[in-house]
């Protein structure tokens, strides 16, 4: 009984790994990360109350609008992770590098299918 309860307090402990998701739900606005590769390095612009459907799915694109100097952009959604109530949807399958253009939403939940 009481290594059990180590093990799980152990695991709360150092975090819970990130989860594949196939659909969310949100809140209806993420932050946006746009990142560019330069010659010699790789800058990237945060976009804070970016609006975005209440349902977001792995392979849908989302037609983003946002900025002050309004851009629009299409976000094709590759990959979605969801750690706790935090969910990031990725423009790249492959992930693992934080310079690649994501989307954060938090809160977010799983959808049911």
């Amino acid at each position: 009984m009481r290594t059990g309860f180590l093990a799980v307090l152990l695991a709360v402990a150092a975090g819970t790994p990130a989860l594949a998701e196939d659909s969310i739900v949100t809140a209806g606005t993420g932050v946006l990360t746009m990142c560019r590769s330069w010659l010699v390095y790789t800058s990237c612009q945060d976009y804070n109350h970016v609006t975005v459907p209440t349902r977001v799915k792995v392979g849908e694109s989302l037609e983003l609008v946002f900025g002050s100097n309004t851009k629009k952009i299409q976000f094709p959604v590759a990959r979605i992770t969801r750690q706790g109530d935090r969910c990031t949807a990725y423009n790249e399958a492959s992930g693992g590098s934080e310079k690649v253009d994501k989307l954060e939403f938090e809160p977010c939940r799983s959808a049911a299918p």
